[in-house]
């Protein structure tokens, strides 16, 4: 498979086929993908530059390693916590002198950080699931909540019947929590 063609598949493609061929072409390229999100969170704990991009390096060694040993369904939210766990390992390593307030200040930033990191992993968790749904149901799902357009609006703009589109929202909802909900367990395993 051409480079351009890798590029073009989802991290779930990337992982399976890293998987099943070992083609390391598949997993350098879902590592680049993340490489800025890297380097912020690195950035983000190390307030360093330099540091931060030589902890980048790092921690893409280390998944590299754990990738060939481990198999992995969801990538994003491993990287990042590996990221921010490869940070406070230096930070500990190279100031054990620090204040109750900072140690205090960086406890909260780390919460703050696995809550922005959960967030993302579960955007992108719904982002996917809304692509599984029928056109009709995930159109109508985006417009009313994302979109925040009316029942009265998608109809007008739809030409469906305010009946189909409410049970077309009902309907995608059920269908989108229960994604969700298997999303969820599969990448939890």
């Amino acid at each position: 498979m051409l480079n351009k063609d890798l590029n073009n598949l989802s991290e779930a493609e990337l992982l399976n086929l890293f998987y099943e061929s070992k083609n390391r072409k598949a997993l350098g390229i879902l590592l680049n993908r993340y490489l800025p999100h890297i380097f912020a969170v690195c950035h983000f704990y190390l307030k360093n530059r330099p540091k931060a991009k030589d902890a980048c390096s790092d921690v893409i060694e280390k998944m590299i390693l754990y990738f060939s040993k481990n198999k992995v369904s969801s990538a994003k939210a491993l990287i990042m916590i590996s990221a921010k766990n490869h940070c406070l390992s230096l930070l500990k390593r190279n100031d054990n002198n620090r204040s109750i307030e900072e140690v205090m200040e960086i406890a909260n930033e780390e919460n703050e950080m696995d809550l922005l990191i959960q967030k993302n992993a579960t955007l992108d968790q719904l982002h996917e699931c809304l692509e599984e749904l029928k056109p009709d149901q995930r159109n109508n799902i985006k417009q009313f909540y994302i979109e925040r357009k009316s029942y009265q609006e998608i109809a007008r703009e739809s030409g469906q019947s305010l009946n189909k589109i409410k049970s077309s929202l009902q309907n995608g909802k059920r269908m989108l929590r229960s994604l969700m909900m298997n999303k969820m367990s599969h990448g939890n395993k």
